[in-house]
This record gives structure tokens, C-alpha cells and sequence, in this order.
């Protein structure tokens, strides 16, 4: 998988549909921290609030100029120095690296929109381990003074 050819695009509210399917299926329900169904309400209701977000940035991955998952970044204020990464590929986009160079390349993305951004954390399911190990390839660390029943946390710090 060449770096290159993974990019991203702002999630706009026209890929409500697209971004719905993603979500209700059982490989990414299996690994949301939810991990439940969402109805179109509830979902287009999120998608228009991420529209519109200041302390949220969400993005479709595309790789090889196709849609392949979501990237999304939160901050629980305007000013922190703190976002939040969550990230997902569609099923037949897992297991060939691609995970760990979107995780990458998107922390690069959301490091020049958000320049004030010194930490980036991950919340993944203690059952994911895949998700576990790409973020260890793409360079974050564990936080064990995070650990709680449901996730382990790993941190990423910003060089500037």
C-alpha cells in the first residue's frame, strides 16, 4: 500500500447514507464504543452536528480515491491542547496496513488544522486488538493511568 494513495475529504452531510451503512454493520458495531445500532435519526442528527463543529473534525478516508472509512477528531474545547482519535476501515480495507498509515497521516492533517494541538489520544477496546497494534505502529504510546473495564488509552505527543 503506497503512503500516497490514502487521502481524506471533510465529511459533509451528503454522506449521511454513505457513513450510516458504515456504521451499522457488525464489523464496525463489534468495535464502537457503543457497540449498538444506531437509527437514522440518531445518526443524521450526529452527522449535522459534526457538519458544524468547531471541536470536531471528521473525515472520509479515501484510499486509491475510493471511500474507505472515517477519521474523526474531537476536543472537548475550542483552545485544548487535547483531540481525541477515532478512526475505522471498512472490512475489506483492514489488514493491509492501511489503518496505521491513515492513523498517521491523519494525525499530521489535524496537527496543521488544529496547530494548538499537543496530544492526541486513543480510546480502543481491550477486544481490539488489532486497533491496538495499529496505533502502536503509528506511533503512540500505551497510557496505563488510563486503563478502565471497557478500553486501554494511548497517547500520542505532538513534536513541534
Amino acid at each position: 500500500m503506497s503512503y500516497n494513495t490514502i487521502k481524506f475529504r471533510l465529511i459533509q452531510k451528503e454522506d449521511a447514507i454513505l457513513i450510516f451503512k458504515w456504521r451499522n454493520t457488525p464489523f464496525i458495531t463489534s468495535f464502537g464504543s457503543l457497540n449498538r445500532t444506531v437509527g437514522w435519526e440518531e445518526h443524521y442528527a450526529w452527522i449535522e452536528n459534526t457538519v458544524l463543529s468547531k471541536t470536531r473534525k471528521a473525515y472520509i478516508i479515501l484510499i486509491n480515491d475510493e471511500p474507505a472509512g472515517q477519521l474523526r477528531f474531537d476536543k472537548e474545547e475550542l483552545y485544548s491542547d487535547l483531540c481525541v482519535i477515532s478512526v475505522y476501515l471498512i472490512e475489506n480495507y483492514t489488514g493491509k496496513g492501511s489503518g496505521v498509515i491513515a492513523i498517521q497521516k491523519g494525525c499530521e492533517l489535524i496537527k496543521k488544522e488544529w496547530v494548538d494541538i499537543r496530544f492526541i489520544q486513543a480510546n480502543v477496546l481491550r477486544t481490539n486488538k488489532n486497533g491496538q497494534k495499529a496505533f502502536l505502529k503509528a506511533g503512540f504510546i500505551h497510557n496505563p493511568d488510563s486503563d478502565n473495564d471497557k478500553h486501554y488509552s494511548y497517547i500520542y505527543t505532538s513534536k513541534k
